[in-house]
């Protein structure tokens, strides 16, 4: 019996059929076989496709055969006025849960997933977008199969007129004045394929720095102002139906980034240790340069040069990314060490996740064909400043230094300039993260707002700082006197939050807190909970430990949790409500 659709038909079984209504659509997903009761209107299938098409699905098909399982989506959208789909550049449709995958667009309307996803993903109330514009947003529902195609037929229906809104906006620079001349591209804000294989809508902002996109369905979309020379402006926001969208972006720069360099050029290895180190250093800059070890050397940038890993930067957020055709991005934060170990091993792991670059800190990224390793140490002797306009509702994002100031009051234009610098051993307590941040400016104008600091968990295990009493500590001299701040600390996102700022310094992230070794729920006791807490953080003789929750299990000079770390806390264990003896005072 075939896979059959049913536009208002009465089923005997509806095993697997998800029907996602909307008004004057029905979007009709097959996943099981049906019993027909009345009159048959077939979906798409395996049959229906081009067979050129069909030579992708057999690819798809044999894929998740040899691997036992899988997921892969097919199917047709069509515009319901009859418009033709040529390509991704009409239409984009993206499966969105937990992973964002764009499925490929062929002409016609035809969709396939680039390739299998993991099982992972099969199950029900799986959610595929569809996005045009000028056409109602589409998220369905679908019922994704494991080990088999999963097929899709849907109809997206045309904007009424009334309800199609009409985007516009001013590039300013970073002083607030009209920017002419940079370009404005509106686009949904989902992975694709590339900029020449997804809808979007370009234009160049006139003599006044104003641009304006008419005629544009009501969705979430990404918008980027970008210039040659300047750090381009991205946000993400959704209009109202038949509303006039005001959308401003503000240009700021390059900031010039210094960075040293070791890469490995034989054996791929994660050491450094071995022959074919090479260690340079090299100053970049936002925009137009780039760094590609594609093949093991420093080149420069070229256009349209699909590079391995490369450097990219919003306004001062640089970022690593190991870059290939899906999308996907690699770095890992090694935490803050001197140049004189960049020989030694800074990381234990890989991850998939793209992370911002913060100046001091040690970098290692793999690139994705070869398979080999760099190493970079971040540093520059520059501060990083902001214009505060009166009334700027936005926030000054300081990202490459962990800083998020939102100014809620300021009686006028002035600048914050932000520098983050090494924190001398002590200078807060003796647990302490390893910088400060030091703000200024701010002249001639009264202010209030909030401050976000962020951290990391490298920096809470190497400095010895249990994460779940730290506060944020301010000196309005220099650093000569600290005082604590009444901060909300969010775990979660690793930040420390003030609010009602109306003055500016020096600011640390640090812990008063004393603790016993093995006190890993940090109430002044170690029993027999503490001794599970920290077997479950043992990481053996070699492996560094990643979670700051361990902190209170390190009980030697390293960063691991050996059998060495078991044993001392065990000869601390007194039980619940008895203080260890002083020995055991970490």
């Amino acid at each position: 019996m075939r896979r059959c659709v049913f536009q208002n038909q009465v089923l005997a079984a509806d095993v697997g059929r998800a029907t996602i209504w909307r008004p004057g659509v029905v979007v009709s997903v097959i996943s099981a076989t049906l019993t027909i009761l009345a009159s048959e209107a077939r979906a798409v299938d395996y049959a229906d496709f081009p067979p050129s098409l069909q030579t992708v699905l057999d690819q798809r098909i044999a894929a998740m055969n040899d691997a036992g399982g899988g997921v892969c989506i097919a199917g047709r959208v069509q515009f319901s006025d009859g418009v033709p789909i040529n390509s991704g550049q009409d239409v984009q449709v993206n499966f969105t849960y937990g992973v964002d995958a764009p499925l490929r667009i062929f002409a016609g309307g035809w969709f396939v997933s680039d390739s299998v996803l993991s099982s992972y993903y099969a199950g029900p109330d799986r959610t595929v977008v569809h996005r045009a514009f000028a056409y109602d947003p589409l998220d369905v529902l679908v019922n994704l199969l494991n080990g088999q195609v999963t097929y899709i037929e849907s109809v997206m229906q045309r904007t009424p007129a009334h309800q199609l809104v009409s985007i516009v906006g001013t590039v300013s620079d970073e002083d607030g004045n009209p920017f002419p001349g940079p370009s404005v591209v509106l686009a949904f804000p989902y992975a694709n394929h590339g900029t020449s294989n997804r809808p979007s809508r370009d234009a160049i902002a006139n003599a006044f720095g104003q641009f304006q996109f008419s005629n544009v369905s009501s969705a979430n979309y990404a918008l980027t102002a970008f210039k040659l020379g300047y750090a381009y402006h991205f946000e993400q926001f959704t209009p109202e139906p038949g509303s006039i969208d005001v959308q401003n972006r503000r240009l700021y720069p390059n900031r010039r980034i210094v960075i040293r360099y070791s890469h490995q050029t034989d054996d791929g290895s994660r050491l450094f240790a071995g022959g074919g180190v090479v260690d340079g250093r090299i100053s970049w800059l936002n925009g137009t340069g780039g760094v590609d070890f594609s093949e093991g050397v420093v080149e420069q940038y070229e256009p349209d040069d699909l590079r391995d890993l490369e450097l990219s930067q919003t306004q001062d957020v640089l970022e690593f990314r190991n870059f290939y055709v899906n999308g996907n991005n690699g770095s890992d934060d090694a935490g803050a060490i001197d140049f004189d170990g960049l020989a030694e091993a800074a990381s234990t792991g890989y991850t998939s996740q793209r992370k911002p670059v913060v100046v001091g800190h040690v970098y290692v990224v793999r690139t994705y064909e070869e398979a080999q390793y760099v190493k970079f140490l971040v540093e520059s002797d520059e501060s990083s400043f902001r214009s505060v306009i009166a009334g700027d509702p936005d926030p000054l994002v300081f990202a490459g230094y962990g800083l998020t100031v939102d100014f809620g009051f300021s009686t006028g234009f002035s600048q914050l300039f932000v520098e983050r610098n090494l924190l001398p051993d002590g200078s807060v307590s003796s647990r302490q993260l390893p910088y400060v941040w030091q703000l200024s400016g701010m002249n001639g104008v009264a202010f209030s707002g909030s401050m976000t600091f962020s951290y990391l968990d490298a920096d809470l295990i190497a400095r010895r700082v249990p994460a779940d009493d730290i506060d944020l500590w301010r000196s309005g001299n220099g650093g000569t006197t600290w005082q604590a701040l009444n901060a909300q600390h969010d775990p979660l996102a690793h930040t420390l939050t003030v609010t009602n700022i109306q003055s500016l310094g020096w600011f640390a992230i640090a812990s008063p807190l004393a603790y016993y070794a093995g006190d890993m729920d940090l109430d002044d006791d170690v029993d027999l909970e503490d001794i599970a807490g920290a077997v479950n953080c043992y990481s053996g003789a070699t492996q560094t430990v990643s979670d700051a929750a361990c902190v209170p299990a390190l009980t030697d000079n390293d960063a691991r949790v050996s059998l060495t770390d078991i044993a001392t806390i065990t000869a601390c264990m007194e039980g619940p409500s008895i203080s260890p003896t002083p020995a055991c005072n970490d």
